[in-house]
């Protein structure tokens, strides 16, 4: 994320997603040293009540967690008028953050410096198409796709579900890594990959 900042050179940037980053996890450390260090908001964490939770894993009968977040530049955090979790939307064990940005407020910056460097360009460009035929070889099990029950305790669909997230997260390192692999020996010492 550091690198990604400093190769955009933007004051408005938010990193919204699944950090696996609890409180009282070493990712959830190692994220606050990051936002220490680079000057960025957990903003989640500031606007939210210290009861919220992001995550249930139903299919492990295991507590509720906080490790989906909305990390943002001060000038987006300043940005900010509402952030919510919407619990009542069950499509993954995750739920959905909702945020609105003011972007009228945002400071403005030289778009000059947006355009982001051949080499991230092409990185993105070999993930995106690698990361897209991978996916579109797997297959959603007709079962889990006809049912209609947002709460489902079926075992088997439940296996399924953990049987596709891990295709799924599979087919995406594997684009990662093959992405890396491509761009990376002729953009050595120039560009990590993102994320």
């Amino acid at each position: 994320m550091k690198q990604l900042c400093e190769e955009l050179q933007c004051p408005n940037i938010c990193f919204v997603g699944d950090f696996n980053a609890g409180a009282t996890n070493t990712f959830g450390g190692l994220l606050e040293d990051f936002c220490m260090e680079n000057d960025f908001v957990i903003s989640d964490y500031a606007l939210l009540p210290q009861d919220t939770f992001t995550h249930i894993s139903d299919a492990h009968h295991t507590t509720s967690s906080w490790i989906d977040h909305f990390v943002s530049s001060f000038s987006v955090h300043q940005a900010m008028f509402n952030i919510d979790v919407l619990t009542e939307c069950i499509i993954s064990y995750h739920r959905a953050v909702a945020v609105s940005i003011q972007c009228s407020h945002l400071p403005e910056f030289d778009d000059e410096v947006m355009e982001p460097p051949p080499s991230l360009l092409d990185w993105l460009k070999h993930y995106y198409h690698e990361s897209k035929n991978l996916l579109d070889q797997l297959q959603l099990p007709t079962e889990i796709r006809h049912c209609q029950n947002f709460n489902c305790t079926d075992e088997k669909h439940l296996e399924e579900i953990e049987k596709l997230y891990t295709e799924l997260t599979s087919a995406l390192l594997a684009a990662t890594f093959s992405a890396f692999k491509t761009t990376g020996k002729k953009n050595a010492g120039k560009f990590n990959v993102p994320g």
